[in-house]
């Protein structure tokens, strides 16, 4: 029997080169299809050089048995974005630690700020299994989901322990605010230079990944190069700046069924992602409506209010049954 990869934070630390001159390091963390690819425009038009996933990339290496998968953090700017989702596929995609694994690779905390971004969560977890759905069964997809919020909000509260800056940001506070008026808050509460044109004219900007775009897609096992690969960013790079796309209510109907909601009810998420709301309306000082989703969801779909579902997390190696697709 083949040997199982060490996936433990300290093991991925291994993988990580940290420079004596680490530059000061914004750390996004939130579950996959949360609105944080646009946030690699945001801040590499504002001068900060932004990377996509970089942990999650070590992590799939070392799950695919690459030995040279690692992460040499860059010193050509004294400070970095690292935007890190978790999911979808598998168990450890979904429980990742970033702030943990950098931490065991000796960034010093104070070169650390986190900054937790979630999505409502329908819309959210819909687009998981609208979009990743080719790479695993939509329960694996569903139980990943509750993990991922289960885990983001404990990366948010164990910095606040460790008494690292810690900031909130959700999706929807773009759909009740102007883009800009969000975007400078987030930046001056980070305590970094913001221009307005940074959220515009997305349509002439050099393709993200390339060098002028100041934004890297570290290399990761092949299987992750789906076909459909184009279509996750497809909105960003199509997109002409930083703007709020609501979820139809439709699609979120054909992606997900009662029982699945009646999961992701059980395991959390959806107090997780309230909680992130008033968090990101008190720090920015805007409002962020409260949402009437799972309540409307429920109204269409005749659901109780509380139904037996089995526990999300139980023992297993956490493959999740990823089928990656080659080019």
């Amino acid at each position: 029997m083949a040997q199982q990869p060490d996936l433990s934070s300290r093991s991925l630390a291994r993988r990580i080169t940290v420079p004596q001159d680490c530059p000061d390091i914004v750390l996004a963390v939130a579950p996959c299809r949360s609105g944080t690819t646009a946030q690699l425009r945001v801040f590499a038009e504002n001068g900060i050089p932004a990377i996509y996933q970089p942990i999650k990339a070590v992590l799939r290496g070392e799950m695919a048995g690459e030995e040279g998968s690692r992460f040499v953090i860059p010193t050509d700017s004294d400070k970095l974005f690292i935007k890190e989702t978790l999911g979808p596929y598998t168990e450890p995609e979904s429980t990742i630690n970033p702030l943990e694994v950098l931490l065991e690779a000796g960034v010093p905390s104070e070169k650390i700020t986190t900054v937790t971004m979630m999505r409502e969560p329908l819309g959210d977890v819909s687009s998981w299994v609208e979009q990743f759905a080719f790479g695993a069964d939509k329960d694996a997809l569903v139980d990943n989901a509750v993990r991922a919020y289960q885990t983001v909000d404990g990366i948010g509260r164990d910095a606040k322990e460790r008494g690292i800056k810690t900031h909130a940001f959700v999706y929807e506070s773009l759909r009740d605010n102007d883009a800009e008026n969000v975007a400078s808050r987030m930046f001056r509460d980070l305590g970094l230079p913001f221009s307005p044109d940074s959220l515009r004219d997305w349509t002439t900007l050099p393709p993200m990944g390339t060098p002028e775009s100041h934004i890297t897609f570290p290399p990761e096992p092949e299987k992750y190069n789906s076909v459909r690969g184009h279509l996750f960013h497809e909105t960003v790079e199509n997109s002409t700046g930083l703007q709020y796309y609501p979820k139809d209510k439709g699609k979120i109907d054909a992606a997900l069924t009662p029982r699945d909601v009646a999961k992701l009810e059980a395991g959390g998420v959806f107090g997780i992602y309230d909680n992130t709301r008033r968090d990101c309306a008190r720090e920015f000082g805007l409002p962020v409506a409260e949402s009437g989703a799972l309540s409307e969801f429920k109204l269409r779909h005749g659901m109780e209010e509380r139904r037996g579902l089995p526990k999300v997390g139980g023992q297993g190696d956490g493959s999740g049954g990823f089928r990656g697709k080659e080019r």
